[in-house]
């Protein structure tokens, strides 16, 4: 895969600026639940990426995250609090941001490989090789456009310049009472001279940018259900990410699989299938009525759901609430071995394709 023209003059500058970075050991200077935030320098952009380091330089590899705007942060902050990372391992795929990291040679794709070779001066160390990447919600990680190789550099740059200010003294992130929703921000000026960068400070409160609004069934739907008789069947739900199988050059959906399940005896009831792409918050909005045609077919309202993701808790809470049926949140075990291969039955009697399209399986 070759590298654009643009591409060739990106790269060198943006792998020199994120080993500078390492060279200046952020890990001494940053938490890891450190966040501060940096403008897009953009003429007409807005944009706010808040910024994440992780890695000690030495057991775990540097990672810079850039959160895209108020929906990057909300994740940012659900990644960072939830006491399971099984909780959260969806939104890995909910993410809109930019980042770089340090992985092994043989983690390199051909694209990597030859960003580096046009980094001649770049020399590996034990950190590895730097790749960079983008994440779109509902989407694998991809490589990044032009204009946000761009602006990927100048988030490493002004993080250079973060980590300069805190080791000398002249910068503390720490967060004081009452400003929890507070950030200090690298601001982009244009002046006579060119782009010049200011510190400044940003609010921002979710609770007042991000309004939830949980799915609901139709009335009628509703209505269905608080008709059915109470039973003491318990059930499951499982959200599960596909692993990655094809190449990451391109723009790939995630592919999700849903499914629905007997708590006690593991028994499929309903798989679906789907690789959501942009669609990713109508997908998981629409996993209600999935539940909920499970439920008719059963002729009874389970007396528990057990769940583990948040996400599923979202989309699933308000209406469990109204049909007086108990929500069970905590970690589950996996699904068995031999309950997934029933799926892949299914899903390979469906389709030959290496992929499945959306499919909605009954058992």
């Amino acid at each position: 895969m070759a590298l654009s023209q643009m591409e060739s003059t990106i790269y060198p500058k943006l792998i020199r600026n994120v080993s500078e970075l390492v060279a200046a050991k952020p890990w001494m200077s940053l938490d890891c639940t450190d966040v501060f935030a940096i403008q897009d320098p953009t003429q007409g952009s807005d944009e706010i990426l808040f910024v994440q380091v992780s890695g000690d330089g030495d057991q775990e590899p540097l990672m810079l995250t850039a959160y895209r705007g108020a929906k990057g942060l909300e994740i940012l902050w659900e990644l960072n609090n939830s006491p399971e990372a099984d909780y959260v391992a969806d939104l890995n795929f909910d993410v809109p941001a930019l980042f770089v990291t340090y992985v092994p040679e043989e983690a390199l794709d051909e694209k990597d490989r030859e960003a580096l070779e046009d980094c001649e001066e770049f020399a590996s160390d034990k950190q590895g090789y730097p790749v960079f990447r983008q994440c779109k919600p509902g989407f694998q990680p991809s490589h990044p456009s032009c204009s946000d190789l761009l602006l990927l550099s100048h988030v490493i740059r002004q993080t250079y310049e973060v980590v300069q200010k805190i080791s000398q003294g002249t910068l503390s992130l720490e967060v004081e009472e009452g400003q929890e929703d507070d950030y200090f921000l690298r601001k982009p000026v244009q002046s006579d001279g060119g782009l010049v960068w200011e510190d400044a400070r940003i609010n921002m409160d979710l609770d007042e940018k991000l309004p939830k609004k949980p799915p609901k069934l139709k009335r009628a739907e509703l209505a269905t259900l608080k008709e059915l008789p109470m039973g003491t069947r318990q059930l499951r739900m499982d959200l599960i990410v596909s692993e990655f199988t094809r190449d990451d050059s391109e723009e790939i959906p995630a592919t999700f699989l849903f499914v629905v399940s007997d708590f006690e005896n593991d028994d499929i009831l309903a798989a679906r299938i789907e690789e959501p792409g942009q669609k990713l918050a109508k997908f998981r909005d629409s996993l209600l009525t999935t539940f909920a045609d499970v439920v008719v077919r059963l002729g009874e309202r389970p007396s528990t759901v057990h769940v583990e993701l948040y996400s599923l808790c979202d989309v699933i809470g308000d209406t469990l609430a109204k049909t007086e049926i108990e929500l069970a949140h905590h970690s589950l075990p996996p699904i068995r071995e031999s309950e997934m291969e029933a799926i892949n039955r299914r899903l390979e009697h469906r389709s030959e394709q290496e992929i499945v399209g959306a499919s909605k399986i009954y058992f």
